[in-house]
């Protein structure tokens, strides 16, 4: 009963201050206060709404770059296998080969043998990732997309300018494109050396 009484006490002060002019012009300038506050915690929660809807987006995007690199991982690892399980056959020839000759049980005769091998076994290898020798009927005359000048010498008249002397080390090929050129010795001629 006494809450009853308190309710209608309060409503009648409030209507005696709508009925106050100045009374109303306060309730009106809280109310327009309230509407300001009530539009900046609207922005506020709307930007956090964008914030966390970015935050989702980027940590969406972040999980899928996770689990692409989980994946190219997992690929590589396939990859590499392989040709590691291949190297570890390679160093047990290599090692074969070394207990033969500290044990003296291989004539020194066949050691080129050996070593021919274990060439072929690496050439095998790296033929299994596309790995292949550059041409061999290539060192007629230099060419810089698959010739290294390592050396060079004076070439005693113009014909022999660019001409390979001799083949320091062999070039390579990976999946059609020079992986390593020859490395070479070239004759070049100048002016001067007339």
């Amino acid at each position: 009963m006494e809450d009853k009484l308190d309710a209608n006490t309060s409503l009648d002060r409030c209507g005696d201050n709508l009925s106050d002019e100045s009374g109303l012009e306060k309730i009106l300038s809280a109310l327009a206060d309230n509407n300001v506050l009530l539009k900046q915690i609207n922005e506020i929660i709307g930007d956090r709404f964008t914030c966390d809807a970015v935050k989702d987006k980027a940590f969406d995007k972040l999980y899928e770059e996770m689990i692409r690199q989980k994946e190219s991982v997992e690929i590589l690892d396939r990859v590499i296998q392989p040709v590691l399980s291949d190297l570890l056959l390679l160093f047990d020839n290599i090692n074969n080969f070394e207990n033969l000759i500290s044990n003296q049980a291989i004539a020194e005769s066949d050691i080129p043998q050996y070593v021919k091998c274990i060439k072929e076994d690496l050439l095998e290898i790296l033929y299994r990732q596309e790995v292949l020798p550059l041409e061999e009927n290539c060192f007629e005359r230099f060419d810089s997309k698959i010739h290294k000048a390592e050396k060079i010498e004076v070439a005693d008249n113009k014909e022999d300018d660019y001409k390979i002397v001799s083949l320091i080390r062999s070039g390579f090929m990976w999946r059609k494109k020079v992986l390593r050129p020859h490395s070479v010795v070239i004759k070049r001629f100048t002016i001067n050396n007339q």
